[in-house]
């Protein structure tokens, strides 16, 4: 066997996953002369596939050096500078890269990424032109580059909600984090004529008060300033964020629970109900105000902490229907079927979360609305129900629908 076909061979199995044995045929591959390119980039891709990106950055650096082809030594410098959080120097590297004559279409669509990523509108808008990008083109790839906990699929859901609002009630987000579903509600609002003429604005509602280490994990370089400590604000950050959406967005810092609301809701979006306190007080003084039609986003859903919102919400259950259940993310979408009146308020914060009885109806219910790819969420949710309900009294109930949801969710 020559040189080459030992090196395809190497090439074709690490491209299988077999990284291992793909690690033993480069290392035997003779690193010299005329082959020295050549081996320099298979131990650069056996960089990245092993997630070793500090030296892959080194490694296609080595590879170029050597004679390989400087546009995918660049591209992969980059790729690997995006994953190890370096954005800006990605974005040098990826430029150098395409400024190269072999340059081509997923090298432009990854740059286009980490600009997105890093916020640069103005070289994503370059980029855009020269791939002749679609309006939905556009949009899916701005809402995936947003920071934030939630998923783009949720985003896309909040876009379509503010799009096709009539106007009729106000935008509410209530615990916008980095403001990745803010964004996504004021892009949609932004191609509402009919909604802006009417004075709707997004009302972004949160504490702005960073949580580590949580919160540390979504931090990113090119956010001003540097990054908080516990207990310090985020709202700069935030702003940051949403800057292109401005003129659509009102801010409301400040402890939730002593927040007040009065105007009709169209779109409202929930992230904020973390405590069975936190969601009384969403009920109370925004529930009320939503007018039919409108459109309810539960970010926690299919989220194993939160069991207090399935019971809640199966309170209220007559005045809602699912319009999408967002496979693989952990919010759901609903509808205002009839508007909640301060009796069925009333009715909501006097029940008691310790009724079983009800609180299974409610998690048998939304295990029904759920995707299957998120009941297990809703199941764990069910079983945490139990153990922090009463521990003392219900450990071993919770114990047995443990058992009870891994073999039926297997089936």
């Amino acid at each position: 066997m020559d040189f080459w076909d030992h090196h395809n061979l190497a090439r074709a199995t690490l491209y299988l996953g077999r990284v291992e044995e793909a690690e033993r045929l480069i290392r035997s591959l003779p690193a010299r002369g005329a082959h020295e390119a050549a081996v320099g980039v298979l131990e650069a891709s056996l960089c990245e596939r092993k997630g070793d990106n500090d030296a892959a950055v080194a490694a296609w650096t080595k590879a170029r050096q050597a004679g390989a082809s400087a546009y995918w030594c660049r591209f992969g410098e980059g790729r690997a500078l995006a994953r190890i959080g370096r954005f800006s120097d990605a974005q040098r590297a990826l430029a150098a890269a395409l400024a190269e004559s072999d340059a081509e279409e997923g090298g432009l669509r990854f740059a286009l990424s980490v600009d997105l990523r890093l916020l640069d509108f103005r070289s994503a808008e370059a980029k855009f032109q020269r791939l002749e990008a679609t309006l939905d083109e556009r949009e899916w790839a701005l809402l995936e580059s947003l920071p934030g906990m939630t998923y783009p699929q949720e985003r896309t859901a909040a876009l379509s909600a503010t799009r096709h609002m009539t106007g009729a009630g106000q935008v509410v987000d209530l615990g916008c984090f980095l403001g990745s579903l803010t964004a996504a509600l004021a892009l949609g609002l932004s191609k509402n004529e009919r909604a802006l003429a009417q004075g709707i604005r997004v009302h972004a509602f949160d504490n702005f008060l960073w949580w580590p280490p949580m919160m540390d994990q979504f931090w990113r370089e090119n956010f001003p300033g540097d990054k908080p400590l516990e207990d310090q604000s985020f709202e700069h950050v935030f702003e940051h964020v949403t800057a292109s959406w401005k003129p659509l967005i009102e801010v409301h810092p400040g402890d939730l629970l002593v927040q007040h609301w009065s105007e009709p809701i169209e779109v409202l979006s929930i992230d904020a109900m973390k405590s069975p306190s936190l969601a009384r007080h969403v009920i109370a003084e925004f529930m009320p105000h939503l007018i039919e039609g409108a459109y309810v986003f539960h970010q926690d859903y299919c989220f194993d902490m939160t069991w207090w919102i399935h019971v809640y919400h199966y309170v209220l259950r007559d005045h809602f229907e699912m319009v999408d259940d967002l496979p693989g993310a952990s919010g759901m979408m609903f509808r205002v079927v009839s508007p909640i009146t301060m009796d069925d308020v009333r009715r909501a914060l006097a029940h008691d979360l310790s009724d079983t009885g009800v609180a299974d109806e409610a998690f048998a219910r939304s295990l029904e609305l759920a995707s299957p790819i998120d009941r297990p969420a809703v199941a764990a949710a069910h079983v945490r129900y139990y153990a922090e309900i009463d521990s003392g009294v219900h450990l071993a109930r919770s114990e047995a629908l443990r058992a009870r949801y891994a073999q039926d969710l297997r089936q």
